[in-house]
């Protein structure tokens, strides 16, 4: 968390962004992923369950309703990368989408960011990604191969390169 707050601040700051809505969701961007069991579902929806934890504890702190919500849609629009690649491909967080929609029959959305908060936390988030956050990736994959739709730790040893791909090609 520390690591994507600094790549954010550093960001917000070239940019010009609101720099303590950046700060907030930074530091409340995976609060949801410390509850659960980490697996697919946790996965997939821990950007709305963290934006409403971070509403809940930001109206706790006496924050306005206009910095909340702009702290929330940050959260929200966090998750990534999406869509498809260059060779048609889904992306690593739309396929996570679409394995889930088939084991819960729920769809669950994953907006593109709308404001420039929204997209310099995706992309501090993408960053750390890149450097020490990949292990955990890569370790999540190995060790649960079906939930990535892969059928064997093989596969998903091969795979861990197509998420340092991905995550580059924000």
């Amino acid at each position: 968390i520390l690591k994507v707050k600094g790549i954010a601040e550093y960001i917000a700051q070239q940019k010009g962004a609101d720099m303590s809505v950046v700060k907030a969701a930074a530091i409340l961007h995976d609060v949801a992923k410390e509850i659960g069991n980490n697996g697919l579902e946790n996965l997939v929806k821990h950007h709305l369950g963290s934006a409403e934890i971070a509403g809940i504890v930001l109206k706790a702190m006496g924050k306005s309703e206009r910095f909340i919500m702009q702290v929330q849609q940050a959260i929200k629009e966090h998750t990534g990368p999406v869509g498809k690649d260059d060779s048609d491909k889904l992306r690593f967080m739309s396929q996570m989408q679409l394995n889930y929609m088939n084991a819960f029959n729920e769809e669950v959305p994953m907006p593109e960011p709308s404001s420039l908060e929204s997209k310099i936390l995706r992309d501090a988030d993408m960053l750390e990604l890149m450097s020490g956050g990949m292990v955990k990736v890569v370790t999540l994959r190995q060790s649960n191969p079906k939930m990535f739709g892969e059928e064997s730790i093989k596969d998903s040893a091969g795979s861990a390169f197509n998420s340092v791909k991905e995550a580059h090609a924000i």
